[in-house]
């Protein structure tokens, strides 16, 4: 089953959204899932691509979750000029080549005539090095990304933990990347033929964009930056984030939350906007 995702960008200058889909049940290798669509003065579209995403460790399914701007003056210090990146790592079926945590990479613009694009690694987690979390949470009866925690508060990434959604923040009171990550608590299972959970908690990942930047220019591996604050979340309605877009203008972040609304045996997203 193809997929949409959580991350868009638009370059307003050239008329040009990148966008990017994903495979819910991928095996074997890495699948083309970005693209690139401009729109002419008459409302005309074309798009170039797909193009391959060449991942570092061959984690691919890190990096198909969505594209994210980068600013020109992170860009400018630490990516050598590249302000489009992707993300945004996670559990997806067949985990094999998905990170065990949040996902952040930069790409060079993608080149018309390449089936792939490289990524720069800015934060993706492999298996042995997983991403932190509370330890609320007990395996039942899976034997993959099910490591038991080692205190209430020393958790790490399970197979029931997703991020679905990331966003670049930076303000004139300050920067960071955040994850928008869902989580899995009580007891965890794969209970006929589902991933299964007694709860769930949202929260937000704030991420040092000066630690990331690190790991772009090689002075420290990209498993190695955790999040500066892992911050709990309740939502006025809805759960799961599976879109972000923030306005630097207006100081505005915008999240598509989903199962906001339940009708019959539809359930339907709702937008939430927070003042920066």
């Amino acid at each position: 089953t193809l997929r949409p995702n959580g991350g868009f960008v638009w370059n307003e200058e050239r008329r040009t959204l990148w966008w990017t889909w994903y495979h819910g049940y991928k095996t074997g290798d890495a699948p083309p899932v970005l693209a690139a669509t401009r729109l002419s003065d008459d409302g005309a579209a074309t798009t170039s691509g797909p193009w391959r995403v060449t991942a570092p460790g061959g984690l691919y399914k890190s990096y198909w979750g969505g594209v994210v701007a980068l600013p020109a003056s992170f860009a400018e210090e630490y990516t050598g000029g590249k302000t489009l990146a992707l993300g945004f790592g996670g559990y997806y079926s067949i985990c094999a080549a998905a990170s065990r945590g949040p996902a952040l990479g930069c790409i060079p613009e993608p080149d018309p005539a390449e089936a792939g694009v490289p990524v720069t690694a800015l934060l993706y987690h492999p298996q042995d090095a997983p991403a932190v979390r509370d330890g609320n949470y007990f395996s039942a009866n899976c034997g993959f990304w099910s490591d038991p925690p080692a205190g209430p508060e020393k958790g790490a990434w399970t197979f029931d933990d997703s991020c679905r959604a990331g966003v670049y923040i930076d303000t004139p009171k300050g920067h960071a990347y955040i994850a928008f990550v869902r989580l899995g608590t009580g007891r965890l299972g794969y209970d006929f033929g589902a991933i299964t959970s007694a709860g769930d908690a949202e929260c937000w990942y704030f991420y040092d964009p000066c630690e990331l930047g690190k790991a772009a220019r090689g002075e420290k591996r990209p498993w190695e930056t955790a999040p500066s604050s892992m911050a709990p979340v309740r939502y006025p309605l809805g759960r799961t984030v599976t879109g972000a877009c923030f306005d630097a203008r207006a100081g505005r972040l915008y999240l598509c939350v989903s199962w906001a609304y339940p009708e019959g045996l539809e359930s339907y997203p709702v937008l939430h906007v927070y003042g920066l």
